[in-house]
């Protein structure tokens, strides 16, 4: 069984592994501590360069697979922009994604992401551009999100998340310092 727990200043969550030894991560903001063994790890462990660790021994369960797209418009002959989305909870920068579902490839559920988060209407290309993976806030679940690049036909007047969602084309170099994932900033980048 696992809880958070916060610890340290310039890096306040880490994670504590049963064996004793405490691994920082980069990608999460919580830390998974084993509740059986009553870690306290000393002060001086935290500041220790951190085991490399696989995500499977730190998570016990399987990947969350998502499919997202890189939807890519020309404002003018030298500049190229990307679309954002944020996102429902917080707000954050990223790209229009979501869970694949049991009859989709990760290529439509890309188009489907797009169309309802971002009313983009397009065809995502048929090989990925790249993945990356993120945790949310308080899961242990880790997501993986395949990505393809979009060729965008139009921008739907109307889509089911207009109301609530807020969208917003930024040039690539800015939509990467916005992206709120780390594995993000790294493939957006790629585009320059």
């Amino acid at each position: 069984m696992a809880f958070l727990a916060p610890f340290g200043r310039s890096n306040p969550w880490n994670i504590f592994l049963p064996n004793g030894s405490a691994a920082a991560h980069p990608d999460v903001s919580f830390a998974l501590v084993d509740r059986k063994s009553k870690l306290k790890p000393e002060r001086d462990a935290m500041s220790q360069e951190a085991p490399e660790v696989e995500s499977n021994e730190l998570h016990e369960t399987e990947d969350v697979e998502q499919a997202g797209a890189i939807c890519i418009r020309r404002s003018n002959e030298a500049t190229s922009e990307v679309l954002l989305v944020a996102s429902l909870r917080h707000g954050r920068w990223g790209l229009p994604k979501g869970h694949i579902e049991e009859h989709e490839t990760s290529k439509s559920t890309a188009e489907r992401e797009a169309f309802e988060e971002a009313g983009v209407i397009g065809s995502a290309d048929a090989q990925p551009f790249g993945s990356y993976h993120y945790f949310k806030d308080s899961s242990t679940r880790r997501h993986r999100v395949t990505v393809h690049m979009m060729k965008m036909r139009a921008v739907a007047n109307s889509f089911p998340e207009k109301t609530i969602r807020k969208t917003k084309w930024f040039p690539v170099d800015e939509a990467a310092r916005a992206a709120s994932q780390p594995g993000l900033r790294a493939l957006l980048l790629k585009l320059r």
